[in-house]
């Protein structure tokens, strides 16, 4: 069976290393530690790529990408509004590819309202 190619993507801060790591197994982490560069974890079935949310640490190409998660933070309205940003990203670099939305960190008390999410399926 051929592995799964992920791509992770979103601000920084929304939780895309934390999110992998569950998926992992792997516990939390309660300090934040920012991507620099592409962080690569690989299982038997799929090969997860966390992208950087921070322009400074650069924006990369990656070969072979099969699905994109979009990442944001259900208590930051800014990091929904900046999915446009990341698909416009993805769709120049890659085109057309299987993707969806995850919006993180519903454990917190703090959601925000009204995000005005709409059914981005093509």
């Amino acid at each position: 069976m051929e592995k799964k190619h992920i791509l992770i993507i979103g601000d920084g801060g929304v939780g895309k290393t934390s999110y992998i790591r569950k998926q992992l197994g792997k516990n939390f982490r309660q300090k934040y530690y920012p991507t620099h560069g592409i962080n690569i974890y690989e299982t038997d079935n799929t090969v997860w790529y966390d992208f950087p949310g921070q322009e400074k640490y650069g924006l990369y190409y990656i070969g072979n990408i099969n699905m994109v998660i979009y990442m944001y933070d259900l208590t930051s309205k800014l990091s929904y509004k900046n999915l446009d940003y990341w698909e416009k990203y993805v769709y120049k670099h890659y085109g057309n590819i299987d993707s969806f939305r995850i919006g993180n960190k519903s454990d917190l008390n703090v959601v925000v309202k009204n995000l005005d999410i709409k059914n981005t399926n093509k």
